[in-house]
């Protein structure tokens, strides 16, 4: 049996927000604009391939992820929100799993955030954690966030 794995919640909106506002083209609604780049990179499989893999291929609901010369995985949309969620089903893993990345809005703080939602098995949590969280680190570098 899996565990859920929501610990990986990453927050985007203060680095997002800053570059928009220290730039000097106005923008009229930033958290539009906030919510359309992050979705850039998590809503296509041009956005997806220069932090998550190293190459995605998409047809239809079903999405290739290469990397390096020699791993394959593949992953069906099951779920998506455009601007808000995607949710993937890894084709090698449990039909009860997923994994989701889900664009959340904070009305008290203003604030946006990128929420990860993954499943590990008990073992494998610390693991699953850790790449996530390269991952993430990955997208900050990619996008400049």
């Amino acid at each position: 049996v899996g565990v859920c794995l929501e610990g990986a919640v990453i927050v985007l909106a203060c680095i997002i927000f800053s570059a928009f506002s220290s730039s000097s083209t106005p923008t009229l609604d930033t958290s539009i604009t906030t919510v359309t780049m992050i979705w850039k990179y998590i809503g296509t499989s041009a956005g997806l391939s220069p932090w998550f893999a190293d190459r995605v291929e998409n047809f239809d609901k079903t999405f290739n992820f290469y990397w390096g010369k020699t791993e394959h995985r593949v992953a069906h949309l099951i779920a998506q929100r455009n601007g808000v969620y995607v949710k993937f089903r890894w084709d090698d893993e449990n039909q009860n799993t997923y994994f989701e990345m889900r664009i959340a809005y904070n009305e008290l703080t203003r604030e946006h955030t990128l929420e990860v939602t993954d499943f590990a098995d008990k073992n494998e949590v610390d693991d699953q954690k850790d790449l996530w969280d390269s991952q993430i680190e990955n997208l900050r570098r990619q996008s400049g966030m």
